[in-house]
């Protein structure tokens, strides 16, 4: 159940069940067999809306794969633009898809998002964290590891609130969305339907 921070016990916020929309057999991409049971339900989110969730297990070999998302962003482009300039900004919670490319632009730092990508809901500061994960281990590998190594360190700056920065999510698919926004300033872009090739 999801309870919202801004209802109180007095007033307890009532969720429906999910509506499953379709179930049905697929091929798992890990182990090949057609025992991939995938479940597609809508489901109503208070300050989001509905959202299209998709569920898929393998009975044979075990891999699981979730994702959500917005009806209203559905086959659209995405983009969200957080200005984080003081530290409660980087408390926003966001909703980033499998298939989203993050950017700090004061950095030029662009994040693009591999096949085993994984969607995650998270705040700034978790993607801040997430990046320096991905980043640290790669900075001798790179062509110039001092520069990696000064945006390590700028990151770090941001994760404890003493540097501002811009974070841009931009989801091809539509699907990433702000869960939770504190104090931040934020710029939501949805583009024309994105077409199928």
């Amino acid at each position: 159940m999801i309870i919202n921070d801004d209802v109180r016990n007095e007033n307890k916020l009532e969720l429906k069940e999910p509506k499953i929309l379709s179930k049905e057999r697929g091929l798992c991409p890990i182990c090949k067999s057609h025992d991939l049971d995938i479940t597609a339900y809508i489901y109503e989110v208070p300050s989001i809306g509905q959202i299209l969730m998709t569920v898929a297990i393998c009975e044979k070999c075990g891999y699981k794969f979730r994702d959500v998302t917005p009806i209203a962003t559905l086959g659209k482009k995405v983009k969200i633009i957080i200005r984080i300039e003081k530290p409660d900004d980087l408390r926003t919670i966001v909703y980033r898809s499998s298939t989203a490319i993050i950017k700090i632009p004061e950095l030029e730092l662009e994040i693009t998002p591999g096949p085993a990508a994984i969607p995650q809901i998270t705040t700034i500061d978790g993607v801040i964290e997430y990046i320096l994960e991905y980043l640290t281990p790669m900075c001798n590998q790179l062509e110039n590891p001092e520069k990696c190594l000064e945006i390590i360190n700028e990151l770090s700056k941001a994760m404890n609130g003493e540097r501002q920065f811009t974070l841009i999510i931009e989801d091809p698919g539509g699907a990433s969305f702000i869960v939770k926004n504190y104090t931040a300033k934020i710029d939501v872009m949805i583009d024309k339907e994105v077409t199928q090739s």
